[in-house]
């Protein structure tokens, strides 16, 4: 693969991360804005927040997952194409 191939999968990687760091922020968020009153208990206050960071964690492992899954069938499909190349040379 050629140096610019790898920088674009590098800055992917990159953007992924911080995909990965705003779902689970926004999913925590989300979480606590459900319990932000001085009236709820601070068990129940745990739970909303910690079940806010689960799905947002969910939601970012399919997010990193599918586009995994892309960036494995781009480097199956120029594997393939150089053998293909090579075989024709």
């Amino acid at each position: 693969m050629g140096k610019m191939s790898n920088m674009m999968i590098d800055l992917m990687r990159g953007c992924l991360l911080v995909v990965v760091l705003i779902c689970v922020g926004g999913g925590g968020l989300i979480g606590f804005s459900f319990v932000a009153n001085p009236y709820t208990p601070i068990v129940t206050k745990i739970l909303m927040i910690g079940s806010g960071l689960l799905v947002g964690l969910i939601v970012a492992s399919i997010f990193t997952g599918i586009c995994f899954l892309l960036l494995n069938i781009n480097d199956n499909l120029n594997t393939l194409a150089n053998a293909a190349k090579e075989e024709s040379d």
